[in-house]
């Protein structure tokens, strides 16, 4: 019996999903409508052949998005630790193909030279 581990439509929507949501409602939160629109122009939005994933990346990719949305609401406290799920989460995605060019630096989060001293 052979097992297909392709993805099913369902999580390729939610993923699809995902991203449209982290486009329109978190990252409007950091940049400007104008800079927004340059990243769109720069084709930062498109997410790469997401039929051709198997069944376990798009799972990862759903749940590194999550994360990223989750780290990036407007309000969290952010720490130490959540950089550093911040840099796992964006290294899952990248590595799945999806252009992922932002760092913490542009979302406000502590580093080490600066935790604790606000």
């Amino acid at each position: 019996m052979k097992v297909i581990n392709g993805a099913t439509d369902k999580q390729i929507e939610e993923l699809t999903s995902l991203w449209t949501y982290f486009q329109e409602n978190i990252l409007p939160a950091y940049f400007s409508q104008a800079y927004m629109e340059k990243l769109d122009q720069a084709d930062i939005f498109l997410l790469p052949e997401l039929e051709a994933k198997d069944q376990g990346d798009i799972i990862s990719m759903t749940i590194a998005l999550q994360t990223l949305i989750h780290l990036l609401l407007p309000g969290q406290n952010v720490s130490l630790q959540s950089e550093k799920l911040f840099h796992e989460n964006k290294q899952i995605l990248e590595s799945h193909g999806l252009s992922f060019p932002f760092d913490t630096a542009v979302f406000d989060f502590p580093n080490e030279n600066s935790y604790g001293h606000h």
